[in-house]
């Protein structure tokens, strides 16, 4: 995968594969998904996951997974007592979990035009999917929006410009991109600025509570050489400590709790 900056807007540019449903499909259907699921009980992830919902919305609440893939966030969820659906466009993947995982609610659905009524969800939970579309992600805000009560809380990672991507950018470290000498039907993702993110969603009618590092370990793995067997043994045995330590600095993502409380701006760009 090639990572570009782009100057302009301040972001990476991920340049390998286009995402589409054919290649997560492609992607996932070699997973062990019993080792999955096992491993999502007790992982740091997840018990991030568990504390921030519990944070913000009560047991029972609903919550809808936008991008679900291969459904461990789902199953994550309804083990801490919340109603979930996750919903993804990936069909064999959502299709093999139907099968594996029958209790779970796993929906094949586009999320710019979600098959729910306005109102009805407490919660949405979206991890790494908004920054996949090179044209933009407001179709996906505006159904986000849509389907939330008023109050709800959006919880969504999102790729970041961390403050090492900030320093490699200033210092050269990744090639300029141009989009006349890129071939964009290869287009894979973003690194958005947290600035840009939080300006986006103001406009959709969103106001940020708060943020967090997420995903440091990829977040170093990817950025410094070298450092794949030293991370694996840190977060072996001092996870938490780690992810605190590093979380600000050196994370591949931004955890952003937003509450829906505002109307959104028709006019608002989301590119």
């Amino acid at each position: 995968m090639k990572r570009y900056y782009d100057c302009r807007r301040n972001r990476l540019v991920y340049i390998g594969q286009e995402a589409n449903p054919d290649m997560w499909d492609e992607r996932w259907k070699k997973e062990d998904l019993l080792r999955l699921f096992s491993r999502s009980r007790n992982s740091l992830e997840s018990e991030l996951i568990r504390d921030m919902t519990a944070k913000y919305l009560p047991k029972r609440a609903k919550i809808l997974e936008g991008g679900c893939g291969l459904g461990d966030k789902v199953f994550v969820l309804k083990q801490s007592g919340y109603e979930v659906i996750g919903v993804d466009y990936a069909v064999q993947t959502v299709g093999k979990l139907n099968k594996f995982m029958p209790e779970l609610d796993i929906r094949y659905g586009d999320l710019r035009t979600l098959p729910f009524l306005g109102h009805v969800f407490d919660g949405y939970w979206s991890f790494g999917v908004i920054e996949h579309d090179y044209y933009g992600f407001q179709e996906i805000a505006r159904e986000m929006f849509r389907v939330l009560k008023p109050g709800g809380f959006l919880f969504m990672t999102v790729p970041a410009l961390s403050r090492l991507r900030r320093m490699k950018a200033a210092a050269g470290f990744y090639p300029a991109f141009r989009e006349d000498s890129v071939d964009r039907s290869r287009f894979y993702q973003f690194a958005y600025s947290s600035e840009e993110i939080q300006e986006l969603f103001k406009g959709h009618g969103f106001d940020l509570v708060e943020k967090q590092g997420w995903s440091v370990y990829k977040g170093v793995r990817d950025e410094v050489p070298g450092t794949h067997a030293l991370m694996s043994l840190l977060f072996r045995y001092l996870g938490k400590l780690t992810w605190r330590l590093l979380k600000n600095y050196c994370n591949h993502s931004f955890l952003y709790t937003f509450r829906r409380t505002g109307v959104p701006h028709e006019d608002h760009p989301a590119h």
